[in-house]
C-alpha cells in the first residue's frame, strides 16, 4: 500500500467512523471551515472543538489547522496554539491576502513557525441570501501573487497554495514561486485533469528546498483531496477519488525525470513541511 497523505481535506460536524482512513493515510490535514457557512447536501463544517477531539482520537493521523478570521486580530493565533492547532487555513479574506493591516497575523504566526494552507483562486459563491457572513467571496482577493509576495516578507511561515490558483494558475509559474524554499502547492480542487496537465509540464524545473537544497518543481507538490470527511457514505468515494488521482499522477510521471519525486507529493512533502517546523 502505498503512503498517502492529504494536506487538504475537511470535516462535517458530528463526524463518525473516521478509522476508515486509518490503514490508508498517514496524515490527514483537516483545515478548519466557519461553522457558519452552509454546505449543500450535507451538514455544516465542524466546529473547532471537533476537529481538536479528532486529532486528539487519532493522534498523528488527523493534524488540525484553523481557519484564520482576518477580520480579527493576531492574539486568534496565540489562542488556536494553545489550544493544540498546528497549522492555519486562509480563505475568502476581505482583503488580499497581502493586505498591510494583515501582516501582524503572519507575524504571530510566524513566530509558532507554523504552516500555512491557502486557498487561491475563485471560490464557489452561494446566492445572495445564503453568503456567509464571515467571508469575503471576491476570487481577486486569493490571487497567487499575494502569497508570492507574503512568501518573500515571512520566511518562518511555509505557505501551501490550494487548487494552483485557477484561473491565475499561470502566476505561479510566472512568478517563479518554485525559487521560493517556503513556498508549496497543493494538488487539490476537482478540477484534476487540468491539474495533472500543468504538474506534468512544469514538474522537471529546477526548484529551491528548505536550506538552499535544489530539487525539482515536484518537490514542493502535495496531495490534496479538499474531501469532507466525517460521514460514511462519502468515504468510499473519497478515497476512490484519491485512488484515481495518484494512478493518473503516476502515469503521467512514468518515464520523466520527476518519477522519483511521486512518492514525495503523496506523502514525503507534506512530512517534510511537518519536520522542518518541529510539528512531529
Amino acid at each position: 500500500m502505498k503512503k498517502l497523505i492529504s494536506a487538504h481535506s475537511h470535516l462535517l460536524t458530528k463526524p463518525v467512523e473516521l478509522d476508515f482512513f486509518a490503514d490508508k493515510f498517514s496524515q490527514i490535514w483537516l483545515l478548519e471551515l466557519p461553522n457558519i457557512i452552509e454546505i449543500p447536501g450535507y451538514t455544516r463544517p465542524s466546529t473547532e472543538d471537533e476537529i481538536l477531539a479528532v486529532a486528539k482520537q487519532f493522534p498523528g493521523l488527523y493534524l488540525p489547522f484553523k481557519w484564520v478570521d482576518f477580520r480579527k486580530g493576531p492574539d486568534q493565533i496565540d489562542r488556536a496554539v494553545e489550544k493544540g492547532f498546528i497549522g492555519f487555513k486562509g480563505i475568502c479574506p476581505q482583503k488580499s491576502y497581502d493586505d498591510e493591516s494583515y501582516f501582524p497575523i503572519y507575524e504571530r504566526i510566524a513566530k509558532y513557525h507554523c504552516p500555512m494552507v491557502f486557498h487561491t483562486g475563485y471560490v464557489s459563491t452561494p446566492a445572495y441570501s445564503k453568503r456567509c457572513p464571515d467571508f469575503g467571496y471576491q476570487a481577486g482577493n486569493m490571487r497567487p501573487a499575494s502569497l508570492y509576495t507574503l512568501a518573500h516578507l515571512f520566511p518562518e511561515i511555509t505557505f501551501v497554495a490550494a487548487h494552483f490558483g485557477v484561473p491565475w494558475e499561470r502566476e505561479l509559474f510566472d512568478l517563479e514561486i518554485r525559487l521560493l524554499p517556503n513556498f508549496y502547492i497543493d494538488l487539490s480542487g476537482g478540477h484534476s485533469e487540468d491539474i495533472l496537465n500543468i504538474v506534468a509540464e512544469h514538474a522537471h524545473h529546477e526548484a529551491l528546498l528548505p536550506g538552499g537544497e535544489k530539487g525539482l518543481f515536484a518537490d514542493k507538490f502535495l496531495l490534496g483531496l479538499d474531501a469532507y470527511l466525517g460521514h460514511p457514505q462519502l468515504h468510499q468515494d473519497v478515497y476512490a477519488y484519491c485512488n484515481e488521482f495518484v494512478a493518473e499522477l503516476e502515469k503521467k510521471a512514468a518515464g520523466t525525470v520527476w518519477e522519483k519525486s511521486v512518492p514525495g507529493i503523496l506523502a514525503g512533502n507534506a512530512e517534510r513541511i511537518m519536520k522542518e517546523n518541529h510539528l512531529l
